[in-house]
């Protein structure tokens, strides 16, 4: 009997000290109400949002006649958030709007084209932007849209004011763009075509421009350069016996452009050595240093690697009779453009060396 009185006593105690929120797992601590310990209770999750990008970053409409026919382009909008949004689109400088004002609903995970327009009302170069912003959301997010045009008076008209082919990996070759003439004259006029240097090339070199009407000339560019990241540019020039039009061209070489420090050096077995690698292009990508021989290891030849920045990796030589590596190096998520060559010899050690086996 006190047996059982003694076992009943400890079942009220210990009933009482989870009432009182006491803790029974050992550590000191408090259970918070009306939740179980150890059972795992879910972290609340966070509001999701919208995510809106531009499939372009700027748009140029090139020449427009003032008091003429407006120009209009298209800019694609894609939400690829977890939530739905409204954009209130803001539009700045001389001439530029949308085709259809007002808000602009955009649901989660859709896409959308949104027409742009511009009619200068002054002669002369025009520099804008469209900003979508969301309306009354706390989400970082805001695309913007550089806008650019040039209000004219001329009976030909060009288009865009600048041919940008954007940034290309080095030793590769952007898809052909073109430049469109529209002329405002009554009669036909004869024009001839060609760039300033022999890296872009046209379509055709002359044109009848009937009256009226809209001539479209396609310019190609040749690989992006590997052993220079400055910017290319040239001008496509259009001539008639009264008429002279210019556009510029452009084109930005990417990729990465490694400096290895040294760039030949000597390992004994059993030994290590380090190299530097620093990359001196203008885009980042993942590098991978593999030795082409067995005797040779490199553990930590695979790094992500930014423009401008530094990193070591280490070489190890195990064999009892030397042995030189020229390590394949390749780049992920980027071109390569350049390298440096890098030479490793391996010292043998006389009294025999251990391998990496």
């Amino acid at each position: 009997m006190a047996c059982s009185r003694i076992i009943a006593l400890a079942f009220v105690l210990c009933g009482c000290a989870q009432i009182a929120g006491l803790d029974d797992s050992g550590d000191g601590h408090a259970s918070t109400p009306g939740t179980v310990q150890g059972a795992g209770n879910p972290t609340p999750r966070a509001t999701p949002c919208p995510n809106v990008a531009a499939d372009q970053p700027s748009i140029d409409f090139g020449e427009t006649k003032v008091g003429g026919k407006v120009r209009e382009a298209s800019v694609r909008l894609r939400n690829d958030g977890d939530a739905d949004t409204v954009l209130a689109p803001a539009i700045a400088g001389d001439g530029f709007s949308l085709v259809v004002p007002g808000d602009i609903a955009l649901k989660a995970h859709q896409e959308m084209t949104v027409q742009l327009r511009y009619a200068p009302t002054t002669l002369g170069g025009s520099a804008g932007s469209v900003v979508f912003a969301s309306k009354g959301q706390v989400c970082d997010f805001a695309p913007t849209i550089k806008l650019a045009g040039v209000g004219s008076n001329s009976s030909i008209l060009v288009s865009p004011s600048v041919l940008d082919f954007g940034d290309v990996d080095c030793g590769a070759i952007p898809p052909a763009r073109a430049v469109s003439l529209t002329s405002d004259l009554d009669s036909p006029m004869p024009f001839t075509f060609s760039t300033a240097t022999s890296f872009f090339k046209l379509d055709r070199s002359s044109q009848l421009v009937d009256a009226r009407t809209m001539l479209s000339v396609s310019v190609t560019a040749s690989a992006a350069p590997k052993d220079s990241l400055a910017p290319v540019e040239s001008q496509l020039i259009a001539q008639s016996a009264a008429i002279k039009k210019t556009v510029g061209i452009r084109l930005q070489p990417k990729g990465v452009v490694l400096a290895f420090e040294p760039k030949s050096l000597e390992v004994n077995a059993g030994s290590t050595k380090t190299i530097t690698a620093r990359n001196l292009g203008n885009k980042a990508g993942t590098i991978v240093v593999e030795p082409t021989s067995y005797k040779f290891t490199i553990p930590n030849g695979r790094f992500d690697l930014a423009p401008n920045e530094a990193k070591t990796f280490q070489v190890t030589f195990f064999d009892d009779k030397s042995s030189t590596t020229s390590p394949t190096v390749r780049v992920e998520g980027a071109a390569l453009c350049k390298r440096d060559a890098l030479d490793i010899q391996g010292n043998a050690n006389k009294g025999g060396g251990p391998g990496p086996w």
